[in-house]
């Protein structure tokens, strides 16, 4: 009889618990990351915010900096890039070569939506909308120097909501971008940041992304008024703030 009870008890409380066990990966599913804060901008704050980005950022603070052949400090917080994100394609608009709203078209392509970013303890967290399931998906990265000055970029932990994915389905959704990202590439010879220019700014981006967990890039930079280039010599992210230690590239 004692054998039969506790047949009957394991037969009801397996499906209980798994039923919890759902139930709590659900509820951590559901749950906004707690620094997911998207920035909602009207158009004409997105062109403000696009304005911003070039005449302040990029011409004011990087350009004026980069052409004293001295090293220099340029920060960015997560208001602000969480602003540039709202207004990404107005920023992109400046090139010939995007169409109006094709960033957007992109994104929703790919089933995302309300990108944002988080800075916190030597992490860049990357977070969109899935337009498919309507929760938060979220992915840690680091951005690190190498001691031959090359940059690596890593994954770390990816989530839907709170709720950790397995590494495995990452790895190859991650394999699969990549290639997209570097079809018609060259494979052998490492990259680099690229230029700083309105135009430039969608294939620096697309480099950093396309060198998550895979060759290393170099972190270096052009300034397209005077060609002049600077390389990143060091990198922080903490307190909601990425800041970043440039050094001038002597000419040979």
């Amino acid at each position: 009889m004692k054998v039969g009870r506790l047949a009957k008890w394991t037969a009801v409380a397996i499906p209980a618990v798994l039923a919890m066990t759902a139930l709590v990966a659900y509820i951590q599913a559901s749950r906004f990351p707690r620094f997911y804060a998207p920035a909602f901008l009207d158009a004409s704050q997105r062109d403000r915010a696009a304005k911003d980005f070039f005449n302040r950022k990029i011409l004011a603070e990087f350009g004026n900096a980069a052409q004293a052949n001295e090293p220099f400090d340029w920060s960015i917080n997560e208001d602000e890039i969480n602003r540039y994100l709202a207004s990404i394609d107005e920023i992109a608009s400046s090139a010939p070569s995007v169409k109006p709203g094709e960033l957007t078209r992109q994104m929703v392509r790919a089933g995302l939506a309300d990108p944002s970013v988080a800075l916190r303890n030597g992490k860049l967290t990357l977070m969109a909308r899935s337009s498919e399931y309507h929760k938060i998906i979220s992915a840690d990265l680091a951005l690190l120097l190498t001691d031959g000055g090359m940059l690596e970029v890593h994954l770390g932990q990816v989530r839907t909501g709170r709720l950790p994915l397995p590494d495995s389905v990452i790895r190859d959704r991650v394999a699969e971008v990549r290639a997209s990202l570097l079809a018609g590439d060259s494979e052998h010879e490492p990259t680099d940041l690229g230029g700083v220019s309105s135009r430039e700014v969608g294939p620096a981006l697309r480099n950093v992304l396309a060198a998550i967990d895979a060759e290393p890039i170099r972190p270096e930079l052009t300034w397209r008024l005077n060609n002049k280039r600077v390389r990143i010599a060091a990198i922080e992210i903490a307190d909601g703030t990425l800041r970043l230690n440039f050094v001038p590239i002597p000419r040979h």
